[in-house]
């Protein structure tokens, strides 16, 4: 765990923020609605003690929205226990908007105002006017930003008057104190910054995930209309924005949940897309089970599962940007180690899977976990052989299987099994199940089978994954060719090179 940073109060909002001019006169604000309730920022900021008067402009589309407004939103505050290094309650209480009149709002600590929604309608706006409020380094990417406005917001950053600096962007929102903001943007146009997060971090997170935010590949779109699955539903839609906030971590260094904190700014690094990765995994990678051996349950678990998507991002911003970073986060060579070495001890069937069951599953999040996931990413790399026609698996190709398989585990997640017909259980390989008595890796190995053609059951056996009767059989009704052994062998600490294998071991 990396040391945390000495403690300054003058972070929050330096001294000097008390000369920031407030406007005296209206101005009309559009306030970009992401979902139903939650908290977005205003683009406004509130000077300390100085009030703020807001008014709300009528609203047909959202008349019967609950309005409040507030500063910041941190959930990691100062600690009297440590002096008051820093302020105790820098967020604000919320204060209800009065929608027939004025209301003024006033904080000791001023920040960033953010709007406190509820019953509101996704997707929409809000507009506010606003009085007694202050420009700050703001950028706000969910409208037209004109270079004029950026300028205005960089300016605002280096004059390091204010205590924040803040970005919103469809999908999430970030707030950063003003010293951090300075050392995650640089020299770096704020375009160029906000693009290269949304796309590392978000976007590849998204893609993975299968969210319907982001488009579907032909090959997607031809499955999903073959098999008759709904992939673009409502059932899809990304999670609720995410907040992320660099000033305090409320646990460790960076913290998962909503906000995500950290003692540092915001960038396209790992740990960024690990805690998002925390926020956003499905129980699909959540590969534990009960071990063979003692009964407890082992596998890849938490620390492990999310690191899926977090792996995947990086294969992304290395196709994207070309920056390598946590090159074995998918351990090939390792996962291919601990199965030869399994076939060392000259053991057969069921005792040679427990072998490699032990080899290769063993312990939980924090053992083992780059061979764990490697399993994973080879099952990404047999649908795009399979399937595509690759005989180089592509990040593309790579990142359509993680699509299909967390598409396909929302769609089983809402289906009623115990109602369900045959045909509607046959569409995801469930069919010999009228409950979800299947372990997380039986639903891996039944929706594997049906989205590569194969039955995977041999694949899974060689990965020394215990699969239940049940899970074979309700594959077997599918009545699938057995999928082939094979292996797309990736160099030690190269696993974003998918270029650089030494080809397919059969």
């Amino acid at each position: 765990m990396s040391p945390k940073p000495l403690a300054k109060a003058w972070e929050y909002m330096p001294a000097v923020a008390k000369e920031i001019a407030t406007s005296e006169d209206w101005e009309t604000i559009t306030v970009t609605i992401p979902q139903n309730s939650g908290v977005t920022l205003i683009g406004r900021a509130s000077i300390p003690s100085k009030p703020v008067e807001i008014q709300v402009v009528a609203d047909d589309a959202n008349a019967n929205a609950n309005l409040r407004v507030q500063t910041s939103h941190l959930r990691a505050v100062g600690n009297p226990f440590d002096g008051y290094s820093r302020p105790r309650r820098p967020n604000s209480y919320t204060i209800p908007l009065d929608k027939q009149n004025t209301t003024v709002f006033n904080s000791p600590f001023g920040g960033p105002l953010m709007l406190n929604f509820s019953n509101a309608v996704p997707h929409s706006t809000v507009t506010l006017r606003i009085k007694g409020s202050a420009k700050y380094a703001h950028y706000d990417f969910s409208q037209p930003i004109t270079d004029a406005q950026i300028n205005e917001a960089s300016t605002a950053l280096q004059s390091q008057k204010f205590g924040w600096n803040t970005f919103k962007f469809t999908g999430a929102e970030i707030q950063q104190i003003t010293g951090y903001a300075i050392n995650s943007v640089g020299n770096a146009n704020p375009r160029d910054y906000i693009d290269n997060i949304k796309s590392v971090v978000f976007d590849s997170n998204h893609i993975a995930n299968g969210y319907n935010n982001m488009p579907l590949a032909d090959s997607s779109k031809q499955y999903c209309n073959a098999k008759d699955w709904d992939c673009t539903g409502d059932i899809h839609q990304p999670p609720s924005i995410q907040h992320f906030i660099g000033w305090i971590a409320a646990c460790g260094f960076l913290c998962s949940d909503n906000p995500s904190d950290t003692y540092t700014g915001i960038d396209s690094v790992w740990g960024w897309v690990h805690e998002l990765g925390h926020n956003t995994v499905q129980n699909v990678l959540n590969l534990t089970f009960k071990s063979s051996e003692t009964g407890k349950t082992i596998g890849c678990a938490v620390e492990c599962d999310n690191n899926h998507l977090a792996g995947l991002s990086m294969l992304r911003k290395y196709a994207l940007y070309g920056s390598d970073n946590n090159t074995d986060n998918f351990a090939h060579w390792l996962i291919y180690e601990q199965i030869n070495n399994a076939h060392a001890t000259n053991t057969t069937d069921e005792a040679l899977r427990k072998v490699v069951e032990k080899n290769i599953w063993n312990g939980d999040g924090y053992a083992n976990n780059n061979g764990k996931r490697a399993f994973a990413m080879q099952q990404a790399f047999t649908y795009t052989r399979l399937v595509l026609n690759e005989t180089q698996p592509s990040v593309n190709g790579t990142f359509e299987y993680f699509r299909l398989l967390n598409i396909g585990s929302r769609l089983v997640g809402k289906m009623d099994i115990a109602k369900a017909t045959a045909e509607e259980k046959a569409k995801y390989g469930l069919g010999a199940y009228t409950d979800r008595s299947y372990t997380n890796p039986e639903l891996n190995y039944m929706l594997t089978s049906k989205i590569i053609g194969y039955d995977m059951k041999n694949v899974y056996q060689m990965y020394g994954l215990p699969i239940s009767d049940k899970a074979r059989q309700s594959v077997a009704m599918l009545n699938l060719p057995t999928a082939p052994l094979n292996f797309y062998a990736i160099p030690r600490n190269r696993a974003n090179h998918l270029s650089e294998s030494n080809g397919w071991i059969t």
